[in-house]
Order: C-alpha cells, then sequence, then structure tokens
C-alpha cells in the first residue's frame, strides 16, 4: 500500500462531497425533495419550539396512493442523501478518524451501494470510495463492519443504463471483493462472508452473458482471492472447526448440515448473490428482510451490539474453504451438461493457485484430503482424455501442480495418471497394420517391440510372422504387468499439439529429483503396482530416437525434450554420488533397504510368472507358485483356504482364468474356500453378488454359472440375511439378480428391458412358497439399475472407468504411505534396470544431435554414466559405454593389413596422412568421442571387461596408422633389446620349404588390386594441404586422449581387471587368426577337402601388424600379471598351441613374435610353483614346430631356453626334464646362432664353477645325447646342413668340440658316480655306457677329423681302469652296446659312402677292426673271469663274425689282409693264455676243446687255412723201428 499523505478525514469528506454533489446533479435528488429532507431535521425544530409537517421546508405535502408510494421511494432517497451529509458533517474539523466507528463510516455509502435506485455511474462512484478506504486503510475493520460491508457488495443493487457501464460496476465490484479478503479486513471474515464473496465472484466469472473482459477479469480477481483465503490452511492445525461430516467420496454430507455454496449458473438471470440463505455458524438467520434493513439503521444499532458480534465472531476456516473446493471441484465434472469447458477452464486456473498456495497444506486435513484423492483426481484425469488442447493444456497443468503438492497422498493416483500418459504417448510401431490386427495386444508387448526397434534391435526377434500377425517373444514377467485401467494398448493414441503437451508433463515430473527414485520404490517394487519407473525410463529414452526413418538430422521438439530429461535423470543420480554418504537419515531412515526392495521386485516377478502361467495354464501356474513358496507355505493352514485367500488377494491374475477355474467340478471345495473368504453379513443380495463378481469373470457356461451360484447360496444363506428364507431362494433370487443385470444394462435391449412388475411376477413364490416383500425387491431392482454390477475386464469406457475408479480407490486404503528418497541409496538399483536405454539414448544424441549445448551435457551424460558404473561395480553398463563410444569414434573400423602410406614433415613433426587420419580429422564428433571414450576409462580399468576389446580394437587402428604413441610401439627382444614393432616386414619371406618360383609380376599385381587402398578412396593421390592439416587434427585428438596413459595403466590394475583384458586380448587374437585361417582355408566349392595351413603357402596369411601389436600386449601384460597367470594360463597356452601348430599358415614374423613372446613368459611361468611343469610342456610344444619354423626362429628359441635354464636353477631337476630340454636345444642347432647358444649352454653345464657341479645324474644323459647331436650335425647328419644356415668350418669345429667335451664328460664319471645313491653296476650303465655309446656313435661320423678323434677317445675309454677294474660291470654290455652297433653301422653302405675321400670310411673300419681285437683281448681275462667261459665263447663267436664280414666288406687290398693279420694276432695271444688249446697239447679241458673246436669251425669259413698256418699239426711220436732206423740213417750220414 503507497502511503496516504492526505490526511484520513479529508479523503472521507472529498469521497463524501463528490458523492453528494453527483447526487445532486441527478434528476431523482435535483427535485430538492431530497435535499430538503435532508436540512428538515426533528431537533431543529425543537429547538425552535416548532412543529414540522409533512411538506417540509419546500412547501406543501401532497396525499394519495400514488404520492405515497413515491414518497417512500423519495424517503429512500432522502435517508443516503442525509446520511452522506450528516457523516461529512461531522467529519469536518476533526483531525483524526479514530472516534469514528467503521459502521459509521461505511453506513452511508452501503445504503447506497444496496439500494435498486441507486444509477450505475452513482454506485461506481461508491465503490471506488470503498476501494479508496479498503486501500489506505481509512478505519479500523470490525467483524460487524466487515459483516455489512461483504453483504452489502455482495448484494449490491443498482439501475442498470448499457452493458459497458453496468460492467465497469461489476468490475469495480471485483476490486472490493479482492480488497477485502486480501486486506486488513479479510481477518474479520467469517465463513459465510467467504463463501458469498466466492460465489459471487464465481458467479461472474461463468456468467456467459458478460464480456470476456470482465470474465477474465473476474477470474484473475478470484484467483487473487482463493490464494488468499488457502494461505490460511499454513496457520490453521487439523481438526480445527473440523465439523464438516464427508460421507467418504470425497463430498460434504448435506444430512450432516454446514455451509452450502450453489455452483454457478452460466445461463442464470443473477449474476449477484441476491437472495441466496447462507447458514449462519452462530446460528443467526440473515434472511432477505436482514440482508435489506436500511444501513443507516444497521449504522445506528448500539454499540454494545457490536460489541456482541465482536464476542461471537470465528474468523472463517475450514468450513469455507471446503464448501470452496467442493463448488470448484463440482464445476470439473464432465458429465455435468450445466457446466461449460469454460467453466472448466475458470475452475482450474482457480484450482492451481490454491494449490500453489496452499496445497501442501490440503495434505494435513483429511476433510479436503479425500475431496483432492477422489473427486478432483477423478474429474482431472477425465478431462485430460478431451482432444481439445486448451482443455487439455489446463489439465495437464492442474494435475502436475496437484501432484507436485500432494503427492504423499496421491499414490495409486499418481500410478494410473502416468500410466495413462505413457499409454497416450506409445510411439506407433513401424508394423502399425499388425497392431491394429491384434486389437489384444498387450501395451507391455507394444513397448518391447519399440524396444528393439531401437537399443535393442540386434537382439530382436522377427515382430512379424504368419502374415503380419505378432507372435510375443517373451513369457517373462515383464511382459505381462497386472491388468490396470489401461492394460491393453491405447488405439488413441496422442498426435501433435496433444502429444507435445503430455510429453511436456511427463517431462516436468522425471526431471525431479525424486520422481523417478521414487516411482521405483512405489511402484516398481510392490506386487500390486506397474513398472512404472522401467516403462517411463524406456519411453524417454525411444523418444530420443526419431519417430519414423529420414529423421536422423533433424529432432523435433519432443527428441529434445526427451534427452533433456533423460539427462536430468542422470545427473540427479551422477550428483547424489558427491553426497557425504548414502546412507538414510531422518524420515528416510525408515525407508526399506535396497536388499527389501530387491526381495520385493523379485516377488513381484514370481508372482507375475505365476499369473501368467496361470491364465494359460492354472495348474501349471499355481504349481510355479507352489515351488517359490507363494502358496501353500502355511503348513497349519488347509491347502484350499491357502489358496482361495491368495485367489482373493492377489492382483495380476486373469479374471477370466480364475472363474473358469473356480467353476470346474474338480474344484467346488476351493470355490466354497473361495467364497467363504467374503463377509455377507448384513448385506442385500445384489450387494454380495457384487462384492464376489468382481473379484472373477462369470463364466459364460451355464453349468458353471450354476455351480458358482449353488456354491454362494449356501455360503450367503449361513450369513443368515433379511428376507430370503432357503439356500434355494438364494439361488434363485442369485440366477434372477444376474439376470436383471444384464438385462437393464444391455445396449442392445433398449426398448424391452424389465420393469418392476416383470422381475417382482417372476419371483413369484420362490422364497419357500411365498413371496419376497415388495420394498426388498423394489430395493434390488433400483440399485441395479441405477449402478450396474460390472463384470472385471467386460467393460470399458465410462462404465470401466467408473469400476476401476472404485478399485483404485479400495486399493488406496491399504496401498500405504508413498515413499520418496533422495539420498541415493537406491540409485544402484534404478542404474541396474535402466543403464542400457540410457546410454544407448545418449549414444544416439550423441551421434545425430546438432546442439552444441545439447552436445556437451551429453558428453557430460557420459561422464555421468560411467562414474555410475564404475561406483556400482556395474562393469557390463562400463562396457557399453565404452563400445557405443568406439563406434562413434570409427576407430574400431580401420586395423587392416596396413598399406605404404605417404608422410608430411610439419614443424620437425613427421606425420603420417592416412584415410583413416584424413577422415578422423573432419568428425568433430568422432574426435569428441575419442576424448570423452579414453577420458572415462583413465584410472577405471577395474570396471571394464568386454569393453577391453573395443579398446584394442582401437589400439590396433592407430597402429597400423601410425597414429599411436611411440611409448607403446616397443617390443622386448632377447637378442637385440627392445626394438618397434613393425608395421611391415621388411621383406615378406617365405618358409623354405614354401618358397616359389612364379613370385614376380602376377603377384605384384595381386597384391595391389587385392590391397585397400588400391583405389582412389584409399588415398590414391598426392595429398594437399587440407589434408596435413586433417592430420594434424588427427595427431592433437590422439595426444589428448592420452592413449598411452590408460595402456600403462593396465599393468598396474587390480588383478580381475587384467584377467579381463587378457580374455579380450585372447578373444582379438583368435579372430584375428584362426577365423581368418579357416575362412582363407576353406574349400570354395562343395566337397572340396579344405588343405591344411602347413601344407600349402598360398593359404599363409600376410603379414597383420595388428595382431602383432596384441602379441605384445598380450605378453607383456601376461609377464607384468604373475598373481593373475594361474587363472589365465591354460587359455593363453590353448593359445600359442594353436598359433604354433598353425605356425605356417602365419607370417614369419608373427610366428616369431608368438615364439619370443612365450619364451618371455616363460620365464615368468617358472617361478610360479603350481606351473613349473607348464615350461616344459611348452617347451615340448616348441620341440614339435615344423623344421621350416625352428630354422627360421632357431636363435630365439636356444636363447630363450638358455636364460630360462640359467635363470631358474631349480626349474629342471630330473632327466626327463633335461631331456626335453635338450631335445629343444637339438633342434635349434641346424642353425649358426642357435648351434653357438646351445653348445654355450651345454659347455656350462659340464664345466665346474667355483666346485660346483652342474653336470648331475639327471642331465648326464641329456649333455651327453647334445654333445652326440653338435658332432652328428657337425658330420651332416642333419637334415638342414645344407641349407645354407651354418658354415662348414664352424659345424666341424663345433663337432670337434662336442667329441673332446665327451672326453671331458667321462672324466667327470668317478666324481658322478661317487654322488649317485645306485648300486655300483647300475651307476655304470647309467653313466659309462651313454658315455661310450654316444662315443662309438661319433666313430661313423662323416667327418674324418671326429672320427678318428672318437675313435681314439673310445679306445682310451674302453681300457680306462674304471672299466677294468671294476668288478661289477658287466663287459659283455660293451660289446653287445657299444661295439657290436657300431660295427654294423660300418658295415653299411650308406655309412660307407659317407666320406668320399681317399681312404674315407675305409681307414674308419680297419681302425676299429684293429680296436675290436685289441678290446677283446684286454677283456679276455675278465670276461672269462665274470661271466664265464661260455659267456666268453658267444662273444668271441660274435667277433669272428664281425671280422668275417669286414674281410669281405672292404676293398680286397686292404681289409682282406688286414682282417686275417688282425684275427691271427687275437689267435696267438688267446693261444698264449691259455685260452686256445690245440687239441695236440696235452692237458685241455673240455671248455678249451669246446672253444678250439667253435672257433676255428667259424674261422674255417673264411680262413680255412689260418688254424694250420698258426697250429700245424705236430707230427706224431716215431715208433721203436722208426727210431732205430732214423738213428741208423743218421748214423750213415755221419760215416758217409
Amino acid at each position: 500500500m503507497a502511503p496516504l499523505s492526505l490526511s484520513p478525514s479529508s479523503l472521507l469528506l472529498y469521497e463524501t462531497l463528490t458523492l453528494t454533489s453527483l447526487m445532486r446533479r441527478n434528476s431523482r435528488w435535483a427535485s430538492g425533495s431530497a435535499v430538503a429532507r435532508s436540512l428538515s431535521r426533528p431537533e431543529l425544530a425543537g429547538e425552535m419550539g416548532l412543529r414540522r409537517g409533512n411538506s417540509g421546508l419546500g412547501g406543501s405535502g401532497s396525499s394519495g396512493s400514488v404520492r405515497k408510494d413515491k414518497g417512500l421511494e423519495r424517503e429512500e432517497e432522502a435517508v443516503a442523501y442525509e446520511a452522506l451529509v450528516r457523516l461529512r458533517e461531522e467529519v469536518e474539523g476533526e483531525e483524526d478518524l479514530s472516534s469514528f466507528t467503521a459502521v459509521t463510516i461505511l453506513g452511508p455509502f452501503l445504503t447506497l451501494l444496496t439500494s435498486p435506485r441507486t444509477p450505475g455511474p452513482l454506485t461506481s462512484v461508491v465503490l471506488s470510495s470503498l476501494t479508496k478506504f479498503l486501500t489506505y486503510r481509512l478505519f479500523a475493520p470490525t467483524p460487524l463492519a466487515v459483516s455489512q460491508l461483504v453483504a452489502a457488495v455482495t448484494h449490491c443493487k443498482f439501475e442498470s443504463s448499457d452493458s459497458t457501464s453496468d460492467e465497469v460496476v461489476l468490475a469495480k465490484i471485483l476490486e472490493v471483493m479482492k480488497e477485502i479478503v486480501c486486506g486488513p479486513t479479510g481477518d474479520y471474515m467469517r465463513d459465510e462472508e467467504v463463501c458469498a464473496i466466492v460465489e459471487t465472484g464465481l458467479s461472474m466469472c461463468c456468467q456467459m452473458r458478460l464480456s470476456e473482459m470482465l470474465r477474465r477479469m473476474a477470474e484473475r480477481t478470484m484467483q487473487a482471492i482463493i490464494g488468499k483465503i488457502f494461505e490460511k490452511l499454513s496457520s490453521m492445525e487439523p481438526n480445527e472447526d473440523a465439523f464438516v461430516t464427508l460421507d467418504g467420496i470425497g463430498t460434504p454430507n448435506p444430512e450432516a448440515g454446514g455451509l452450502r455454496m450453489a455452483a454457478p449458473d452460466p445461463r442464470g438471470e443473477d449474476i449477484l448473490a441476491q437472495d441466496r440463505v447462507i447458514a449462519s455458524v452462530n446460528g443467526v438467520a440473515d434472511d432477505k428482510s436482514t440482508k435489506e434493513q436500511a444501513p443507516e439503521e444497521e449504522s445506528t444499532a448500539p454499540v454494545d451490539e457490536e460489541e456482541e458480534l465482536h464476542i461471537s465472531f470465528r474468523q472463517y476456516a475450514l468450513p469455507s474453504i471446503s464448501e470452496i473446493l467442493r463448488v470448484i471441484i463440482s464445476l470439473l465434472n464432465p458429465f455435468d451438461q450445466q457446466h461449460t469447458d469454460s467453466m472448466r477452464l475458470i475452475a482450474m486456473g482457480i484450482l492451481n493457485v490454491a494449490l500453489e498456495v496452499g496445497g501442501e497444506q490440503i495434505g494435513r486435513f483429511p476433510e479436503l484430503r479425500i475431496m483432492v484423492e477422489d473427486g478432483l483426481c477423478k474429474h482431472l484425469f477425465q478431462i485430460a482424455r478431451s482432444d481439445n488442447p486448451t482443455m487439455l493444456s489446463a489439465s495437464l497443468r492442474t494435475i502436475s501442480t496437484v501432484f507436485d503438492t500432494l503427492r504423499p497422498y496421491l499414490k495409486l493416483q499418481q500410478e494410473l495418471f502416468v500410466s495413462f500418459l505413457l499409454d497416450r504417448l506409445i510411439r506407433p510401431l513401424p508394423f502399425a497394420s499388425a497392431v491394429a490386427a491384434k486389437p489384444t495386444l498387450r501395451k507391455s508387448e507394444v513397448e518391447r517391440e519399440l524396444d528393439y526397434a531401437t537399443w535393442d534391435s540386434e537382439n530382436a526377434p522377427s515382430a512379424l510372422t504368419n502374415g503380419g500377425s505378432m507372435t510375443p517373444q517373451s513369457t517373462g514377467a515383464s511382459a505381462n504387468a497386472p491388468i490396470k485401467l489401461n492394460e491393453r494398448v491405447s488405439k488413441d493414441i496422442a498426435h501433435g499439439e496433444a502429444r507435445d503437451l503430455m510429453f511436456e508433463v511427463v517431462s516436468i515430473f522425471a526431471r525431479g529429483k525424486t520422481f523417478m527414485p521414487d516411482l521405483f520404490i512405489n511402484y516398481d517394487c510392490n506386487v500390486e503396482c506397474e513398472d512404472l519407473f522401467d516403462r517411463l525410463v524406456r519411453f524417454l529414452c525411444r523418444g530420443v530416437f526419431p519417430s519414423h526413418s529420414g529423421g536422423h538430422y533433424m529432432q523435433d521438439n519432443s527428441q529434445l525434450l526427451a534427452l533433456d530429461t533423460v539427462l536430468t535423470f542422470v545427473s540427479h543420480m551422477g550428483n547424489r554420488l558427491d553426497l557425504p554418504t548414502n546412507t538414510p537419515t531422518g524420515e528416510e531412515a525408515n525407508l526399506p533397504s535396497p536388499v527389501d526392495l530387491l526381495a520385493s521386485k523379485g516377488d513381484k516377478a514370481i508372482l507375475r510368472e505365476g499369473a501368467l502361467r496361470f491364465k494359460e495354464k492354472p495348474k501349471e501356474g499355481l504349481r510355479f507358485l507352489e515351488e517359490n513358496g507363494v502358496i501353500y507355505f502355511d503348513p497349519e493352514r488347509p491347502r484350499n483356504e491357502s489358496l482361495a485367500m491368495f485367489l482373493k488377494t492377489t492382483p495380476g491374475l486373469d479374471k477370466k482364468a480364475l472363474g473358469e477355474y473356480l467353476a470346474r467340478p474338480d474344484q467346488n471345495e476351493l470355490l466354497v474356500a473361495f467364497l467363504r473368504q467374503f463377509d455377507f453379513r448384513d448385506k442385500f443380495v445384489h450387494d454380495a453378488l457384487r462384492d464376489l463378481l468382481e473379484t472373477f469373470r462369470l463364466p459364460g457356461e451355464s453349468q458353471q454359472i450354476d455351480r458358482i451360484t449353488e456354491a454362494f447360496a449356501d455360503i450367503y444363506f449361513a450369513a443368515d440375511p433379511p428376507e430370503v428364507k432357503s439356500t434355494t431362494a438364494v439361488y434363485v433370487l442369485a440366477f434372477s439378480v444376474i439376470m436383471l443385470n444384464t438385462d437393464l444394462h444391455n445396449p442392445q435391449n433398449i426398448k424391452n428391458r424389465m420393469s418392476f412388475e416383470d422381475y417382482k411376477r417372476n419371483l413369484r413364490g420362490v422364497n419357500e412358497g411365498s413371496d419376497f416383500s415388495p420394498d426388498y425387491l423394489k430395493t434390488v431392482y433400483d440399485e441395479i439399475k441405477k449402478r450396474e454390477i460390472v463384470m472385471p475386464e467386460e467393460h470399458h469406457g465410462q462404465l470401466g472407468f467408473e469400476y476401476a475408479w472404485k478399485e483404485l480407490l479400495r486399493r488406496a486404503r491399504t496401498s500405504g504411505f508413498y515413499l520418496s528418497s533422495n539420498s541415493g541409496v537406491y540409485d544402484k538399483l534404478l542404474f541396474v534396470v535402466s543403464w542400457r536405454p540410457l546410454i544407448s539414448s545418449i549414444g544416439y544424441a550423441f551421434t545425430h544431435f546438432q546442439d552444441e549445448s545439447m552436445i556437451q551435457r551429453v558428453i557430460t551424460g557420459f561422464r555421468q554414466c560411467a562414474n555410475l558404473a564404475n561406483r556400482f561395480e556395474m562393469p557390463e553398463a562400463f562396457d557399453y559405454i565404452i563400445t557405443t563410444l568406439s563406434k562413434i569414434s570409427g576407430l574400431t573400423q580401420g586395423a587392416s593389413i596396413p598399406d605404404v602410406f605417404p608422410s608430411a614433415t610439419v614443424e620437425g613433426q613427421k606425420v603420417t596422412v592416412s584415410p583413416l587420419s584424413i577422415r578422423f580429422g573432419t568428425n568433430f564428433k568422432a574426435q569428441l568421442a575419442a576424448v570423452v571414450l579414453f577420458t572415462i576409462t583413465n584410472n577405471t580399468g577395474v570396471c571394464i571387461r568386454e569393453g577391453w576389446v573395443d579398446l584394442f580394437e582401437i589400439y590396433q587402428t592407430l597402429f597400423v596408422h601410425s597414429l599411436l604413441p611411440s611409448s607403446m610401439l616397443a617390443m622386448e627382444e632377447f637378442l637385440s633389446g627392445d626394438t618397434a614393432i613393425p608395421l611391415r616386414p621388411k621383406s615378406q619371406a617365405q618358409y623354405a620349404s614354401d618358397r616359389r618360383a612364379d613370385g614376380g609380376l602376377l603377384s605384384t599385381l595381386s597384391s595391389y588390386l587385392l590391397s585397400p587402398y588400391g583405389t582412389a578412396d584409399g588415398l590414391g593421390r598426392d595429398i594437399n594441404e587440407e589434408d596435413i592439416e586433417n592430420t594434424l587434427c588427427t595427431v592433437d585428438c590422439i595426444a589428448s586422449c592420452k592413449v598411452d596413459e590408460v595402456y600403462s595403466q593396465m599393468f598396474v590394475m587390480a588383478s580381475e581387471a587384467k584377467l579381463n583384458a587378457l580374455s579380450a586380448l585372447l578373444s582379438l587374437l583368435q579372430k584375428n587368426t584362426f577365423e581368418k585361417i579357416k575362412i582363407r582355408t576353406s574349400p570354395s566349392t562343395p566337397g572340396r577337402e579344405t588343405p591344411t595351413p602347413s601344407g600349402n603357402h598360398r593359404s599363409q596369411l600376410p603379414y597383420e601388424a595388428s595382431t602383432a601389436l596384441l602379441l605384445e600386449i598380450l605378453f607383456s601384460l601376461s609377464v607384468r600379471s604373475e598373481e593373475v597367470l594361474p587363472t589365465t594360463w591354460s587359455q593363453i597356452f590353448d593359445l600359442l598351441t594353436r598359433l604354433l601348430m598353425s605356425s605356417q599358415a602365419l607370417s614369419i614374423l608373427l610366428t616369431e613374435r608368438a615364439v619370443v613372446g612365450f619364451l618371455k613368459l616363460l620365464t615368468v611361468i617358472a617361478k610360479i610353483p603350481n606351473l613349473k611343469d607348464q615350461v616344459l610342456l611348452s617347451f615340448d610344444l616348441l620341440r614339435q614346430l615344423p623344421p621350416p619354423v625352428i630354422n627360421a626362429l632357431a636363435e630365439q628359441i636356444a636363447v630363450g631356453v638358455d636364460r630360462l635354464v640359467r635363470d631358474n636353477p631349480g626349474l629342471i631337476e630330473t632327466g626327463t626334464d633335461w631331456n626335453l630340454v635338450f631335445a629343444l636345444l637339438t633342434t635349434t642347432i641346424n642353425v649358426e646362432e642357435g648351434a653357438k647358444v646351445a653348445m654355450d649352454l651345454t659347455r656350462t653345464l659340464i664345466a665346474q664353477e667355483d666346485g660346483k657341479d652342474r653336470l648331475t645324474e639327471e642331465n648326464f644323459i641329456a649333455v651327453v645325447e647334445m654333445l652326440e647331436s653338435f658332432a652328428n650335425v657337425s658330420g651332416g647328419g642333419m637334415s638342414m646342413m645344407n641349407t645354407g644356415q651354418m658354415s662348414t668350418e664352424s659345424s666341424h669345429a663345433r663337432g670337434m668340440q662336442a667329441v673332446e667335451l665327451l672326453r671331458e664328460v667321462q672324466e667327470r664319471i668317478p666324481g658322478l658316480m661317487k654322488k649317485s645313491s645306485l648300486p655300483e653296476a647300475e651307476a655304470w650303465e647309467v653313466f659309462w655306457l651313454p658315455l661310450l655309446m654316444s662315443t662309438a656313435s661319433e666313430c661313423v661320423n662323416s667327418n674324418r677329423p671326429i672320427r678318428q678323434y672318437a675313435v681314439g677317445s673310445l679306445q682310451r675309454s674302453l681300457l680306462a681302469p674304471q672299466i677294468l677294474e671294476n668288478p661289477t660291470v658287466d663287459l659283455s654290455i660293451i660289446f653287445d652296446r657299444v661295439l657290436f652297433p657300431t660295427l654294423d653301422e660300418l658295415l653299411k653302405p650308406q655309412v660307407f659312402r659317407r666320406d668320399a675321400s681317399e681312404g674315407g670310411m675305409e681307414e674308419t673300419r680297419l681302425r676299429f677292426c684293429g680296436l675290436l681285437s685289441r678290446i677283446f683281448l684286454h677283456y679276455l681275462v675278465e670276461v672269462e673271469g665274470r661271466l664265464g667261459m661260455g659267456r666268453l665263447t658267444e662273444l668271441w663267436m660274435k667277433v669272428l663274425g664281425y671280422m668275417d664280414r669286414f674281410m669281405h666288406s672292404g676293398r680286397r687290398d686292404q681289409m682282406f689282409e688286414a682282417v686275417p693279420e688282425s684275427l691271427k694276432n687275437v689267435l696267438l695271444v688267446m693261444h698264449a693264455s691259455g685260452f686256445l688249446v690245440p687239441p695236440f697239447e696235452k692237458e685241455r679241458s673240455e671248455v678249451q676243446a669246446l672253444l678250439w673246436d667253435s672257433t676255428f669251425e667259424r674261422i674255417d669259413t673264411f680262413l680255412p687255412n689260418l688254424k694250420t698256418e698258426l697250429f700245424p699239426v705236430p707230427p706224431p711220436p716215431p715208433t721203436t723201428t722208426e727210431v732205430v732206423e732214423e738213428k741208423a740213417k743218421q748214423a750213415d750220414l755221419k760215416e758217409g
């Protein structure tokens, strides 16, 4: 209020002067009679001692009836004028009005205001004066004054002139009413006065004959007045003035008394509250006569009357507010024909203000709250179905305000409304014809198909089969929500402006901080409610996608609105992550825990699944529910009773299926138990049937109906109903009610509907021979006629809505409180349900939306989703984010065989210009996606599972296009330290066995034509400045991504994260190798055999640098992840096994990287106790590599094995282990570099260092065999000697070193035998025999120096004292396993031809033959002594056999001569030793005789004269005669 500069008395004086002056100018007062009347004061006559006549000062009076009536009218006019004059006189000279009561000041003005003869202009001036008085607080208000003021304003009377002037008066009345209520006078108003003002204002708002402008003014005034009135609720306490009794359906009960306002009539004649009766709270009636009393008389009322009214005064409170709310709500009834849409719009506008001001307070008053819960929501929801955009907009606005202020009390109403909006906003399916052909399609099925059409398209089943009919693809719980008001798909899908309005409301709701969590808590986890959160999230996410094809680049408003809502929801969850704690406190401490909610949601899913199965097959559904503990869980309760309670109280069961199941003949006991769940006491039969038939749908077959009715009759009659005498009577009466209900409410039977007389006639004598009373039947008939018994799922439209609304109110009594939380404790549950559609919609917006501010929010949304997935430990969501951003970036599609791209140098920086770098540099969104991707993956590797696949694919792409940071390109080498992974091999080498001679021009052309960049799209042109600039943009973007940081963090992640990364690497490697091999080697035509990779060089894959990169990452990560190797080793080993077994189908460079990495990994495996044996398995695997591969990788293999053996002394322990090691090393000695490493390791094992022996019993045989292999290689014993991979000189030198080392090994044998725990004989065989055999094998080496050294070394070894002087040695073994096999080899022609030089192998034969003889002679005595003559004879026979063979095998001039000479020596020695005793010698034993006979029996076969030559038979001794004769001869000679 502006300050008043003028004194109050002056203002009042000016206003009275203005009125009196105006009255004098009016013809009614211009005659002077009124003025004269005002001057003819009785007190003046008394003072002067005169008596006044009727004529007054102006002349004589008149007579007659006409004059009398006119006199009365003029009397009233004079009174009004006189009151004003008197007030002016009293005010003159007064400085202050404090001595004047409000009644005194207002009286004259109110008199004019209520006079019907007051002209309109004068009334307008009076109202202006009143407005000033109220505005400037001219008087102190009192209850009486305010009561009179309200009565005068609301019952204002004036003479009408023209419509414009009249509306000016009405406008000023509105202004005065506003000032009365909104000013200080409002505190002195009673309930009646408030109702009178509101009634007057509503009447002016709704009066259609008034101008639009005035009605709008009246509407704004009423909004201000209602706002002020509802403000009072905040200062009121519940139950204050709670005398208004409600009947439970949201309207005051007229029988309880109280205020009663009349609803405005838009076509009525009265605008103001003319003669309406308003009951007084104080019990005093203000009837018409009271209202029309002259204000002057009222103003002259005694002061004590005013004080009495003040004492009994009671300020307006809940009664008037309740009545006002009731009237406004009644205006919204869409089925009340008296009320127009304009009135409903006005009412909704006023309601908005009331709710905005006092909405939250309304909830504290049950009297008001129940009107909102029932009448207001019901009417508003029905109006929201209007096609009128104005009505729809207003209703949605009001509904939004209702829920914003009273949501805690409108739990089920909100469920209905949100579900209704989603049904109306559901997007038309692409297969709309299928929907039209399938009107019974459930909304959940449609929504599922829409999901398939957006983010789930990769998993979408075929929606249309059998000529366009839709087949449901899921029978899960989510596909079959409980039957609600809008269960079937709404055919009335909103379009155009209506859709936009509804979408905005949904968006406003969903953007609330707690709205989405509250939906989940109150509905999704409630068995009786829909999954509103899930539906809403999916709807909003679908809204981001275009509703029609071709709309990807221009987004409509709904798409932007949907995206904004989605991002706001994500933002709310993200912001709650920053709260100090996610533990609910205060009021939220009573909320259910997430565990309890999950359990409730699980129970809901089970119940829905059971309901679905019950609908299809009731027994199967009940069995499912029993298995899950839903029914029959109480063993003490009868099964039928337990099941009946479940069937009656469980929502979601199909009512038709339930009715049919209960009506089965075998379920009679269940039916009885079901009926006993009802309380039929004191209920009429129609009410009992109504209660019963609302729980299931009555079957259609008469027998089924009969069974249900019969059971009902028994149960109902047991409740002792009035009027009914038997169960039969109940049975007939129940049937009659069902038939009556059908007859009266059948829309096809309008003309021939049953009358009451017909109904009564049909029931004659059925009550045990008597009739039911007419009153009883009349009650039944009227109730059925008035309100139909609605069968579930049978009615739609208004009737169905009424039934469903009744069910909603019934459920609301037991639905519990509306729970709300903003603590974030439930956000994980929300994100689990919604992450896939959220990320999909955000990803789509990122790709297709153009608004930069929205793109910025989308980026924030991605980061917040990543934070949520990270905090809630949801790797599947994090992976989806990575996959989405990877696809947007386009960096997962360029990993292929790299071509040679041009390069350019810019400011000293060399950049490679490739098609990808150009394309990526021009795509700003792709760059943004890449930066966001690597930003969210930084330090969050623990959350990544399958997302590693996308990251590694990006690494591949960047690598082949030379965009990967150099720190990621290093690969560890055994030979030359760290080097860079090559993008392409220096030369496309082939394995030696696979080289072709037809490589030339055709191969070059083929490579060019098959190259992915051989066309113009692949940069087949000169690069320009724009290409370089785009490439620099790409380089800068990749640098901003900090790819190397993410890569380096991979090595320090937790074990679980490393396992995920390794799994992704293994998957990619398998895809890049085996799958490609399979494609390349697959038959091109049916029936053609698939060539093996190792048998056809044409099937060999070209070198792929990206695969090599993956291998390096795999090995690098594995080497640094010792803790996870026990878990992943089997998978890695399987991959490497397959890789190496397919090695000839792969590039040699790739195979090399696999082998090197394998060996590098083995160095870590060797240190893990549980995996040590895997090293040996790996050695065996490497040993099986094809020779060409081994020869190509011999040095790497040898170096790797060498390091493993040297760095892990305890790794190789058993002889088997050493055999595997040297078996692998043996494969590498065909190559110079490999042989060097192997020889060095062997020499190290033989040598003693610091007195420590590395040569042990376990590795002795392996070392000896290794040395033998070296010697064999130098002698050409390996097939690769002539491949050009080893020089002859170095090979021969190594061979000589090997045989020399054998000699050194021999010197170590005594010490080894001393340390051995083996028996001496067994130890001899373990140590000596392998050495001797290896040395003997080198006696046939093609290298002459080696042969010669070996023969000499063997001889020295065989003559060593450790053999000859060891009695435990079985010397025959030396012959059988050392000498004789060597002799066999020497006798072979192919061995003989090994050395074609002069002398060659012939010389070796000669030397070895001599060696045999010498060894036999040296062992002769020992063999006979240790083994006996039999064994000696056996060996001797074999020696003779070999001499025979040697004698006839070589040149006749050498072996033929040498063998007999050698044999002679042996025979002579044996004879000298007493082994060969000729028969002519005396004292020969049988054994000697046997040896002699056997020897020469064998020698005679090839040297028949040798015996005679060596052992001639001496002549027999002469006889006596011969002696005499001989002596005689000798004597004769002497004589002669």
